[in-house]
């Protein structure tokens, strides 16, 4: 695997220099070091990538083993009953003899060639004052952990600054003995013996795996969260209350974007894909969490190229995973079967009992497949992309295009979502993407819509009968009545912070229905409910809990920002082309649920799918270099002057 050293120094450089040119080009700041800018950061000893929790662990042992001995072998050796280990806790001095289990660990070779050097380096510490590290810690209390976290009383009361790979390899090689690990690796788990867990969860290293994620990260302790929280709503950030500007005021500030208003002025409805200054509207809804509704598209894309058709005669000996979006069983099949019955009821697959099944073709293809099978397509689509600011894979408000090209760059899409209607089915209380949230920001746009024929199918009228049901916004019923509009999806939307009172919701259904879930069940990540009018009248009524409703037409596109929860029913077939992204107003919320997914056992590599944190760093890179070559063009101008 290609490895990528990074300087020790690298972030606290980068916060430095944020700092300053903030201070500078006076740029509000939001961080929680906000009015200490003006003092540089102080400076802090260099680290070599180890993190302070890693650190804090290490030297807080030290202390332990060199001040009671024998108090830490009693407390070593609960530790390590407690998690299923027999092996004795052991002296950390480096005159002590390890036992012959313990001098095979791997870490041992590696400490022995450091230990010598690590002798002569306590000889120097030695020579001056104890108390020198705590003062000076005193005396700079703006350094990184203002930033990060709050300064851990086991560091501030430490004498050892153990600052390398080398230290690390050399204080726990006495701790680590040959042993079977739940994830299967030759290491013993690593605990301090002098700080105590709560029973919600852990703050020390348990196994290797954990080490080396504390070292290439900062953790944030739950105790920092009266100051600065990743898990708040970007809306709620530390932002100062501002006073809301009155309903038509938008309206008077944008007249030159033709634009309405939906569902009760709570859903942006953009009229003309190809404006310009788009962006300055949606701006103002998207920092709100609001999804966003764009039309047009289709006029100017190339038609022949999104045909049931077409797709039919150029990819019939591919194969594709077919969704029965009844009963969510998958099943692999030729892609032809697919396309064959997209618009011809007779020839779908029927189940045992008679019933036409509504099948969807599961994200196929995707992302670099995508490019390379259909580029004709892919280009055809780039071009005619809403918001390309935001959603172009090289958007400049696309944080995602901010990764170096030599990054294995996240699978952003675009990829089709193609599905049957459910216009042909006896019940229609299922959806075609059941309730779920997505941990980027996506756009769906609706390329094409084709209306089944066969016996027993529902007609146009039938479908807008069907949507009678719904509360839908007047302008949309408008919409419906006109000839040249075909309706092709519904849509049901639900604003992210409402994420909590949905999931107890269907587990209280659940449990109704007979069903116990389990302590570890999550209905909308399993995506396993479809919220039918009735649930969602329940769920207003018991809960407060209110949606949008909204039924895309051919050619409109629906822009979702990240952890908005949504399912979809398609009323006819229909091909969609979904595109992720990443906006600077819910890249803090992606980051939130890519921790989430990352803890959950069922969901694997979820942080890098999206590479939030690369995200977040080389986006603050590239906003700091252009400011720092913006000051250097200040002062060449200057010297050319004088």
């Amino acid at each position: 695997m290609p490895t990528q050293i990074i300087p020790g120094t690298v972030l606290t450089d980068l916060v430095n220099a944020m700092h300053v040119l903030k201070e500078k080009f006076d740029i509000k700041s939001h961080c929680p070091c906000v009015g200490k800018q003006n003092t540089p950061l102080g400076k802090i000893p260099s680290t070599n990538g180890v993190s302070q929790v890693l650190q804090n662990v290490l030297n807080y042992s030290n202390k332990i083993s060199l001040c009671k001995p024998e108090l830490q072998q009693q407390n070593v050796m609960q530790k390590l009953e407690t998690n299923g280990s027999s092996s004795p806790g052991s002296d950390t001095s480096t005159d002590s003899k390890l036992t012959p289990p313990e001098s095979q660990s791997p870490l041992h070779f590696l400490a022995d060639l450091a230990e010598q050097k690590s002798r002569e380096e306590k000889k120097e510490n030695k020579e001056s004052p104890l108390g020198k590290p705590v003062k000076e810690e005193k005396e700079h209390p703006d350094t990184l952990e203002t930033i990060n976290c709050k300064p851990s009383s086991l560091m501030s009361n430490s004498t050892e600054q153990g600052s390398t790979l080398r230290d690390l390899l050399t204080t726990t090689a006495g701790k680590l003995r040959l042993g079977s690990t739940d994830a299967g690796i030759a290491f013993a788990p690593v605990y301090s013996s002098g700080t105590q867990t709560g029973k919600s969860g852990r703050s020390m290293p348990n196994i290797l795996d954990d080490i080396i994620a504390s070292v290439v990260e900062n953790k944030i302790p739950a105790n920092r969260t009266a100051k600065f929280s990743l898990k708040q709503e970007p809306n709620e950030e530390i932002k100062p209350e501002r006073k809301k500007p009155p309903a038509d005021e938008p309206s008077k500030l944008h007249s030159d974007i033709p634009h309405s208003w939906l569902c009760d002025r709570r859903l942006l409805w953009l009229k003309d894909h190809r404006n310009s200054n788009n962006w300055k509207l949606f701006r103002e809804c998207w920092k709100q969490g609001q999804p966003i509704l764009v039309s047009g598209v289709h006029k100017k894309l190339n038609v022949s190229l999104w045909k049931a058709d077409s797709f039919n005669q150029e990819f019939a000996d591919h194969q594709g995973d077919l969704l029965n979006c009844k009963d969510g069983v998958v099943s692999n099949s030729s892609i032809k079967e697919f396309w064959d019955g997209f618009e011809d009821l007779t020839k779908r697959p029927k189940s045992k009992d008679g019933e036409t099944l509504v099948y969807r073709l599961k994200d196929w293809p995707s992302g670099e497949e995508f490019m390379a099978l259909m580029p004709s397509r892919y280009d055809d689509l780039m071009k005619n992309l809403p918001l390309p600011e935001y959603s172009d894979p090289e958007g400049n408000l696309n944080l995602a295009s901010r990764l170096p090209t030599f990054f294995v760059r996240p699978d952003l899409g675009p990829r089709l979502c193609c599905a049957y209607g459910v216009a042909a089915s006896k019940e229609q209380d299922f959806g075609t993407a059941n309730l779920h949230l997505e941990v980027s920001d996506i756009v769906s746009i609706l390329v094409y819509v084709g209306v089944a024929k066969g016996n027993g199918v529902l007609s146009k009228t039938g479908v807008l009968k069907r949507l009678e049901e719904e509360d839908l916004d007047d302008n949309m019923k408008k919409r419906l009545k006109d000839s040249s509009e075909t309706p092709g999806a519904l849509w049901h939307i639900y604003v992210s912070k409402d994420a909590e009172k949905i999931k107890e919701f269907l587990l209280k259904v659940a449990r109704e229905q007979g069903v116990e879930p389990t302590p570890e069940h999550d209905p909308v990540r399993e995506q396993s409910w479809y919220l039918s009018r009735r649930l969602r009248q329940r769920l207003q009524e018991e809960h407060g809990v209110q949606g949008w409703t909204v039924v895309q037409f051919l050619g409109d596109s629906v822009i979702i920002p990240a952890g908005a929860l949504h399912q979809v029913q398609n009323l006819h077939s229909c091909v969609q082309v979904i595109n992720d992204f990443v906006s600077p107003e819910h890249v803090v919320h992606s980051f939130h649920l890519t921790q989430e997914l990352r803890s959950s056992k069922e969901e694997i590599n979820y942080e890098d799918k999206l590479q939030v944190k690369n995200i977040f760093y080389h986006s603050v890179k590239d906003a700091v270099g252009t400011l720092k070559r913006c000051c250097e063009e200040e002062l060449d101008d200057m010297e050319e002057n004088s």
